[in-house]
Parts: structure tokens; sequence; C-alpha cells
């Protein structure tokens, strides 16, 4: 029994010294993957919409065909460092924050650009157009974690009227799987790989099967607690966003008999 001591021992060190170097492999693996995507797989930056008035150039995540395309304004990217005294406002939301269906020049922070730019004592003004049409909170907080470079000073929310929470995948995680997502939040959030792959894959895999766009997909019956996972998610939106530094608004769309007949009234048949 004795003579087996050191075998054991030995095949022990062995294994061990195989998973170190297993793992050593797969950290370092990680690394230039991650080094890679940011050189290869950057994110889209806002563009230019007009002066202080940038807009978002992400594609949507959600996996919705009805609403694939690309924003069409080309202007110079916003830069990250930021001019003496310049306060940046993100404005988040859906299709009513975008401006549809006058687009970007008639939206909601045009407007706030506009009458924010009057008074003098604000000093230098940036603001961001981060609506998109068909989004949901799941595009919102993506979306979010991508501004991160550019510091934004104030965050407004806008959202709720495409939180049906029986379309997307991963709406319903927060209330259906809370520490799963929370871990995925966790990694997310500190690997610009992972978010280059959640961000950009969905459309791209959507383009090439060639789906255009039509008429809006049914939302379908709730698969979790709609008003549970909209709380939920309004907190993970509001904490992420803090974390950014910014201050924080949130409102959500009003609910009437009148919400959608502008969408109907254009939408093609």
């Amino acid at each position: 029994m004795s003579g087996d001591a050191p075998a054991l021992n030995a095949k022990s060190r062995r294994w061990a010294l195989n998973l170190g170097l297993a793992l050593a492999g797969f950290g370092l693996a990680c690394l230039v993957l991650e080094g890679l995507s940011l050189r290869l797989a950057p994110l889209p930056a806002p563009v230019r919409l007009r002066e202080g008035l940038y807009v978002s150039s992400l594609p949507l995540i959600s996996a919705n065909p009805s609403c694939r395309w690309r924003p069409s304004v080309k202007g110079e990217a916003l830069p990250l460092a930021r001019r003496p005294g310049e306060r940046r406002v993100f404005v988040f939301g859906e299709s009513s924050v975008e401006g549809t269906p006058w687009k970007y020049r008639a939206s909601p922070p045009t407007m706030l650009y506009d009458r924010l730019s009057e008074l003098p004592a604000l000093g230098p003004l940036t603001v961001v157009n981060m609506g998109r049409a068909c989004s949901s909170m799941v595009d919102s907080y993506y979306y979010l974690l991508s501004i991160a470079p550019y510091r934004p000073d104030i965050i407004v929310f806008y959202q709720g009227s495409n939180d049906g929470f029986g379309r997307y995948d991963e709406n319903c995680l927060p209330s259906l799987a809370a520490p799963l997502h929370a871990a995925w939040r966790f990694l997310v959030e500190r690997s610009h790989l992972l978010r280059a792959l959640r961000m950009l894959t969905p459309d791209a895999a959507i383009r090439r099967r060639g789906l255009r766009a039509g008429k809006p997909l049914p939302p379908g019956e709730p698969r979790c607690d709609p008003r549970k996972t909209f709380r939920r998610w309004t907190d993970i939106l509001v904490r992420t966003a803090r974390g950014l530094g910014a201050e924080v608004i949130v409102t959500t769309p009003v609910r009437s008999p009148l919400t959608g007949l502008e969408f109907r009234a254009w939408q093609p048949e």
C-alpha cells in the first residue's frame, strides 16, 4: 500500500499540471480573441446628423425579421474626446424616439436638443438618439453597454410598447432564470467579444437568410409575468446606466386606444 502513495501523488500532480495548462491555454485563447474582436469587430459608433445631434448606427438585436434595416444616416462618428464643459444626453426607446414616421429630424431627441441648446447656461450640448423601431428593452440594454466609452451625463429611457414578453428569447430570462441571466450580464459587460457576438450576429444571420422587412410579427402570448419582468428589465437598465456614471430618467409610453394608429396608417399592406 505504501508503494502506491507516490504513484498516486505523481498522478495527481500530472492531473493538476494538465488542468493548469489547459486553463492557461483557454485563458490565452480568450485574450487573443478579445483583442481580435476589438480590432476586427468594433461596435458602430453614433453618427452626426447635424451640429450637436447624433443618431445610433447599431443594428436591431431582437430576432424580429419584420424590421430588418440599417439607419441611412452617413456622418462623422461621435468622438470619444469631449469638448470642455460638454454635456452628453443619450435617449433610448422605440420607433417614437427614433422619430417614426418622420425619422430623426422630427424626433423627440431632436426637439430636446433644439430646446436645450437655447439655454446658453448649459454650455456645449450633445444629444444622441439611440431609438430603434421594433426594439425592446433587450435591445436598449446592449445599446447601453456600447455607449460606455462616450461617458454619458444623462440617459433617458422611453420604453414599454414593444415589450410583450412573448416574442424574443432573452426577454423573459430576468424572471424565468434570474441567476443565469445575471451571470451572462456579468460576462457580457466585461467582454467586447461577447458584446459583439450578441449585438452583431442576429442581424447578420437574418440578412444572410434573405429575410426582408414586412408586416410586424404578432407578439404572441406572454411566456412570463409581464409586470414582474418589465420591472426587472427596468431595474437592469437603471442600474447599468448609473454604473456608467449617468443621471437617469425613466418614463413609459401612455397606453390608449389611439396607440399605434399612426403606425397602421403608414405601414404598407
